[in-house]
């Protein structure tokens, strides 16, 4: 059960017992295993610690917070970021993707998140800050003219502009 988990889901269950009786079944038939009634104790016992262990051995799975896969990690996604435009939840999913596929355990979902999140964040900062750096001072003055809102005003030179078009 827990390789099947690890291989497919990308983690380690953290309650066998909530195991859906149909996939016990399967995996009991697949595995000519004839007292499925055995999976309780498992369940319960230490057994279950020592395979987690054995699997990552034998299998090659590494924990997300490995620095060699992190690295790797990181490098991709700030690929992605540089060079597309994909929403965070798009980069998320890519990303778990590219854990299960490089066999590492998920951690949570809201730490890739934010992992995810910040690999973007940090990427974008570089994209402005380049751009910035080639604007003259002239030009800066000028672009936030274009964003400055007058007293009383309700919408920016630039509002107004795509308004205009609009109509």
């Amino acid at each position: 059960m827990q390789l099947c988990t690890a291989r497919f889901l990308g983690s380690f269950p953290e309650d066998l017992a909530e195991t859906p009786a149909t996939v016990l079944a399967t995996l009991s038939r697949q595995l000519s295993i004839g007292q499925p009634d055995c999976f309780v104790d498992y369940c319960t016992g230490r057994q279950r610690w020592d395979h987690t262990v054995e699997i990552r051995e034998r299998i090659g799975y590494v924990e997300f917070s490995d620095g060699v896969t992190q690295f790797r990690l990181n490098r991709w996604l700030y690929a992605l970021c540089w060079t597309g435009t994909d929403r965070l939840s798009t980069l998320f999913d890519q990303a778990t993707t590219w854990l299960i596929t490089h066999k590492t355990l998920l951690p949570g979902a809201t730490v890739l998140e934010r992992h995810v999140a910040r690999i973007r964040l940090r990427v974008q900062e570089r994209l402005w800050s380049s751009l910035v750096r080639g604007v003259s001072p002239q030009a800066r003055q000028k672009l936030d003219m274009l964003l400055a809102v007058p007293d009383g005003g309700h919408h920016s030179l630039l509002d107004r502009l795509r308004m205009s078009r609009c109509t």
